[in-house]
């Protein structure tokens, strides 16, 4: 909570944080009509509900509607408003009295836009309402976000307030951004481009390189996102090298849409920034009008590389539906899929089992973790992962919680609390 109360605010004082918190606890605990209870609350001063609105407000940008009278929060009406504002649909707008009692005064509409941006669905977005956001998850479980910041979540009665950026830096980062340099070099030799990072005169820039690297973990990180969704469990491994020996794939299945998608994309980007640079260079030169053929150049490449994004969304989906099988979906180091619902056969038992507690895995913040202490999902991708060197597993538990893990030496490292999610202040 201390997070949280940096700010003044009557809502962020301890006494509603507190009795808001329990609330949902118990709302999430709760179900309606069989359901269990998924809402989302956006504490929001009625009195001051859009407090900093930008110049320009874009129709796709969120909006209150208040209710006509308030009314209590209470476990039993949030369970009634749960299929109103559930995941991705809107929000309840929430604010506690001059008595610190709870009250919903409106609704907030759009929550699938700023969803889609946190899901790395759309390349941009607004900033959330309010001065917090509370989410219920599932049972037992809720979150608590700050703009873009996920703060902290309650899972099973333990509170975590650390989540591990293994995306952004560290050796599961590396070992991605290899993976995302080896397709690159695919895309230059099979299309006689050169994707590289460019700055050039009058503005004109484009981070190719580095935007090809984002774009490409971006779309594992969709993937596992997706995939969590379904609260099912899951697996995924990146395999260095295939076939592996030890892994039984029920399904063999060759799916190289998403790495195709992935080159198509950045295989556009070198000529349309040489296209904007020759409007630059007209411009520049005092010139009026732009030539018929440039124009259709930089309409024609921005339209098919909007058609590789949102073919791309579609094989997603397809990629993350697989895991709903029971056992491993394996992929190779460019995304595509080898198989699924694949079974782990072989492999010792890791000597040392360590959970990382910051990105790196620094040697001294390593805790020792008990091989037993684990169901079969993760001990059969600790397997994997010690015999064979180099790959990089993810594992989902049905209720949501996503670990990543490699091998590193002798030993096995596990994050736990990944951040899978957009993510910033």
């Amino acid at each position: 909570m201390a997070k949280l109360r940096r700010r003044r605010s009557q809502a962020l004082r301890t006494k509603p944080l507190v009795s808001l918190f329990e609330l949902a606890l118990f709302a999430s605990l709760q179900t309606e009509e069989g359901q269990p209870t998924f809402a989302t609350l956006a504490c929001i001063d009625p009195d001051r509900p859009d407090p900093k609105p930008p110049k320009r407000i874009r129709p796709q940008r969120w909006q209150y509607s208040r209710f006509g009278e308030p009314f209590p929060l209470t476990v039993s009406n949030l369970s009634k408003f749960s299929k109103v504002v559930g995941p991705r649909a809107s929000a309840l707008a929430v604010y506690p009295d001059a008595g610190d009692n709870w009250t919903a005064w409106g609704l907030i509409d759009q929550g699938f836009n700023w969803s889609e941006f946190v899901e790395y669905e759309s390349s941009g977005g607004f900033d959330p309402p309010g001065e917090f956001i509370v989410t219920l998850e599932g049972p037992g479980t809720i979150s608590v976000s700050r703009g873009y910041a996920l703060i902290a979540s309650l899972r099973r009665g333990t509170l975590l307030s650390k989540f591990f950026e293994v995306f952004e830096k560290g050796p599961v980062f590396r070992h991605l951004e290899k993976c995302a340099e080896e397709l690159i070099e695919t895309i230059e030799r099979q299309y006689a481009v050169k994707i590289q990072d460019v700055r050039k005169r009058n503005g004109v820039s484009a981070d190719l390189r580095s935007g090809f690297r984002y774009e490409m973990i971006s779309t594992l990180r969709r993937i596992l996102i997706i995939s969590q969704s379904y609260r099912h469990g899951a697996a995924f491994v990146i395999l260095p090298s295939e076939p592996t020996s030890g892994l039984n794939i029920k399904y063999p299945l060759r799916y190289d849409r998403i790495p195709k998608l992935l080159s198509e994309h950045a295989r556009l980007g070198p000529g349309l920034l040489d296209a904007h640079q020759k409007v630059f260079d007209i411009y520049e030169k005092g010139q009026s009008t732009l030539p018929t053929q440039i124009h259709r150049e930089i309409a024609i490449g921005e339209a098919e590389q909007r058609d590789a994004e949102e073919a791309l969304a579609g094989c997603v989906r397809t990629v993350a539906a697989t895991s709903q099988v029971d056992g491993v979906v394996a992929v190779n180091r460019s995304l595509e899929v080898i198989g699924f619902g694949a079974e782990i056969t072989e492999g010792q038992k890791p000597r040392c089992i360590f959970s990382a507690e910051d990105e790196e895995g620094s040697k001294k913040l390593l805790k020792p973790l008990d091989y037993e202490h684990y169901g079969t999902r993760h001990r059969s991708m600790l397997r994997l992962c010690n015999s064979c060197p180099g790959s990089i597993g993810f594992v989902i538990s049905q209720d949501g919680d996503i670990r990543a893990m490699c091998k590193a030496g002798d030993a096995v490292l596990v994050w736990s609390n990944i951040q899978v999610r957009e993510s910033f202040t």
